[in-house]
């Protein structure tokens, strides 16, 4: 047995169920396509690669289409799940509460995964909502790309993200808030050290 990747497949996850998926495997490591295989999964685990020479018998379901590719999920290392990717993404984060906040970042995880990105990397937010929604996805409360999150960014005095930051100017301040955002629970720390164009002001600080 392997560990299990989340594959996609035509914008549907297969996932905590008993299954066996029919289609072309990207092997990655050797740069080929494996045609015609048959990729059998329990729980979240795959369980065996075969050749597709026959059906599984009962409790699998099965999905046959013969143009179905299976990758490799793909990793995005730098995004802000609390971003609208819209052309005023700071006003739209000022306007909305942290429900709808949340649910802005629920849909950006599930974009994500919608294109074939299983696991996406928030590099600045707020804490509580993008730590929540990392446990809603891994408990399977919610569908959507697996989430790393540093959580708030720690960040200069006026500097970038300073309105969801923590903002440190001594080398003494830096240590204490990535201390705070580790014991809190952050899967990394995030330092900025420039100005960024979605905080103004930022690049005079």
């Amino acid at each position: 047995m392997v560990p299990f990747l989340v594959i996609h497949i035509k914008r549907k996850e297969v996932r905590y169920m008993k299954t066996e998926i029919i289609g072309n495997i990207v092997d990655i490591s050797s740069g080929n396509i494996l045609r015609n295989k048959k990729v059998v999964i329990n729980n979240g685990i795959i369980l065996d690669i075969l050749d597709n020479l026959e059906r599984i018998g009962d409790g699998f379901g099965d999905t046959s289409e013969s143009d179905n590719y299976l990758i490799p999920g793909l990793i995005d290392s730098h995004l802000h799940l609390l971003f609208s990717g819209s052309g005023t993404p700071l006003q739209d984060f000022i306007d909305l509460d942290q429900e709808g906040l949340y649910e802005l970042a629920l849909r950006n995880a599930q974009m994500a995964l919608e294109w074939g990105i299983t696991t996406v990397r928030d590099c600045g937010s707020l804490s509580d909502i993008t730590f929540k929604l990392r446990e809603d996805i891994n408990i399977g409360k919610v569908i959507g790309a697996r989430v790393l999150t540093s959580g708030e960014a720690v960040t200069t005095r006026g500097g970038h993200l300073n309105f969801m930051g923590i903002e440190a100017d001594t080398p003494e301040e830096m240590n204490k808030a990535a201390e705070f955002m580790l014991d809190k629970g952050a899967d990394f720390i995030k330092l900025i050290v420039s100005g960024g164009n979605t905080t103004p002001r930022s690049k005079d600080n």
